[in-house]
């Protein structure tokens, strides 16, 4: 659908229409209300004619110019009952209608009691909890720490991976504490085959240390690689898939929490209600698989967070917006120029910091999972223009 003429007023529109309807040009009219508070023109009504075929367009377009050049009537249009001509019918009933109240009726069929996008924010916050409470309360040294894939056993059964590497520094620690990692010549002789088994582990950690290892770099800079490679999704290959999907209901800090779902409840609501539940659910599984596995192979499995996800539900309704504006997607410009900037600037310091380290000037650590904002933000432009996640499937 293409929008062809719009107007503040009802009467031109009924006019254009006629003519429309006896040139048999199929049309859609759509009444649409400014509700932003902080507009000068909040409350005014705008009036949209729609044309459904592409190759009417042109025809369209030369019914408008005439319109255009003819008079309006002064005739009043005065109250009274539905015409009994079918066309005037279905523009009577279609201009009394109300985006809003429409999608309140197919809210009204869901169980009011269930909301996928609550659900899911509360989930993120209980894990985010349950974190903390199961978080080791001992100090960790700086030099462990940085050894640790991580020491929350919810991050160590939910994230995308964990490989045996650090299931046998685990170990270690279990029998003897994390200072032994300090000094793990002095460990007894089980501990030291322990240790030695770890060495011996590869471990995935994406492709970017590959990027680092070119051959035309000077021997001492080259990042060592070993020559068979390890192996990417042990935890998967070996039967635990949930680990997909679960990075998403992980989080960092608690305003890492409150940004992202802070997102979820503004873009996930309004999705919910326009595709409905399962769609909306089945949305979330593949934004969420691919901005995963995108960060997995780029990086390894030390990420957490729904941003790729978030990325996906902006991107999916500037999408629509674009190509079924009569859905009633809300997303201000303003707004998704912010998340567009926000994902090219991180895209672009990720680039600069990858030079940088490349040719040995600098190391800009860049603790965010940019590859998987990228990779959900075309995900959700891709699911966007399919017609399977229009609200007239619902």
């Amino acid at each position: 659908m293409r929008l062809l003429h719009s107007s503040s007023h009802i009467e031109p529109l009924l006019e254009c229409a006629e003519m429309l309807q006896k040139k048999h040009i199929r049309y859609s009219l759509e009444e649409r209300e400014n509700t932003d508070w902080g507009d000068e023109e909040y409350g005014t009504r705008e009036y949209l004619l729609w044309i459904y075929e592409e190759n009417e367009m042109e025809n369209a377009k030369k019914v408008l110019e005439e319109f255009l050049k003819k008079p309006l009537s002064k005739k009043p249009r005065v109250q009274k009952k539905p015409s009994q001509d079918p066309t005037k019918a279905f523009l009577e009933e279609t201009l009394s209608l109300d985006f809003q109240s429409v999608s309140k009726k197919k809210k009204s069929k869901r169980p009011r009691f269930f909301s996928s996008t609550y659900f899911l924010i509360l989930l993120c916050s209980l894990l985010f909890l349950l974190g903390l409470f199961a978080a080791p309360k001992e100090p960790i040294p700086l030099q462990v720490r940085g050894k640790l894939l991580s020491v929350n056993p919810i991050e160590k059964i939910l994230l995308f991976d964990y490989p045996k590497a650090y299931e046998i520094l685990d170990q270690i620690i279990v029998l003897w504490g994390y200072d032994s990692l300090l000094r793990p010549d002095d460990l007894p002789p089980p501990g030291k085959h322990y240790y030695s088994q770890y060495l011996n582990q590869k471990t995935f950690n994406g492709i970017y240390p590959l990027l680092l290892s070119k051959e035309k770099r000077p021997p001492e800079k080259q990042v060592a690689i070993p020559k068979e490679g390890p192996t990417p999704f042990q935890k998967i290959r070996s039967g635990e898939f949930w680990r997909l999907i679960t990075p998403i209901f992980l989080h960092g800090g608690l305003l890492h929490l409150l940004f992202n779902m802070a997102w979820l409840l503004i873009l996930g609501v309004q999705m919910e209600l326009h595709i409905g539940s399962p769609r909306y659910l089945l949305f979330i599984l593949i934004s969420a698989l691919v901005s995963n596995s995108a960060q997995y192979l780029m990086s390894g499995p030390a990420f957490i967070g729904i941003s790729g996800v978030v990325c996906s539900m902006a991107f999916f309704v500037y999408q629509r917006q674009r190509y079924a504006p009569w859905e009633g997607y809300f997303l201000a410009p303003s707004t998704f120029t912010f998340i567009f900037f926000f994902i090219t600037s991180l895209a672009f310091l990720s680039f600069l910091g990858f030079i940088l380290d490349y040719f040995d000037i600098a190391s800009i650590p860049i603790g965010i999972a940019n590859t998987a904002h990228i990779a959900g933000a075309l995900t959700g432009y891709v699911l966007g223009s399919l017609n399977y996640f229009s609200w007239r499937n619902l």
